[in-house]
């Protein structure tokens, strides 16, 4: 049996870029302008804040990046702890945005267990 090759239609070959070697440019991944937005962790809903807990130490939340292995960028929303050295240098500490509500009951549980400490303000 004879293999035959059909004729193009007007639909096929439109938008459709090669690259030499007759592979297809590949499409380019357009996530703008979309009607409902499940991402959680989406930069654009982080709101930087910035909250000075004591004389020395300094807590955040934003955006953070790094360079990724393949050359990229890795961005990920984190919250920040920075605290000043005597020196006045600082060094900072920062988890995912997403451990928050871990932290906080965890501190609930150590205020809870130190009443003495905390005063009558503990519950």
């Amino acid at each position: 049996m004879d293999e035959t090759q059909h004729e193009k239609t007007a639909t096929e070959g439109k938008g459709e870029k090669k690259k030499a070697g007759g592979k297809k440019k590949p499409k380019m991944f357009n996530d703008r302008n979309c009607d409902i937005d499940l991402f959680d962790s989406d930069p654009e809903k982080i709101i930087p804040k910035k909250i000075r807990i004591n004389s020395s130490l300094i807590m955040s939340c934003r955006m953070l990046e790094m360079p990724a292995p393949n050359g990229g960028q890795i961005e990920w929303a984190a919250i920040l702890l920075e605290k000043r050295k005597k020196d006045g240098t600082s060094y900072d500490f920062n988890c995912s945005l997403s451990t928050v509500p871990h932290l906080i009951e965890g501190l609930k549980k150590i205020i809870q267990a130190n009443p003495k400490y905390f005063g009558k303000e503990a519950k």
